[in-house]
């Protein structure tokens, strides 16, 4: 679960806890931010950040490869 400080944690938490368990998965908990999020709706994209892609156009491996 990620905190990113924009919501009520504790209404979420208890939800959050007991799905993992149901698939014998670890529940954790870490601070994060909503910024790529808010770039990936608001833009600017750009390509350092994003694979952008036109209409059409086939996304690969490659395109992400870029930043590795």
């Amino acid at each position: 679960m990620i905190d990113t400080g924009q919501h009520e944690l504790e209404k979420y938490r208890g939800y959050a806890g007991a799905l993992p368990s149901a698939f014998g998965l670890r529940f954790e908990e870490i601070a994060g931010a909503t910024t790529l999020v808010e770039k990936m709706l608001n833009g600017p994209w750009l390509p350092e950040e994003f694979v952008v892609a036109q209409p059409g156009q086939t996304i690969r491996l490659d395109h992400f490869l870029r930043w590795s």
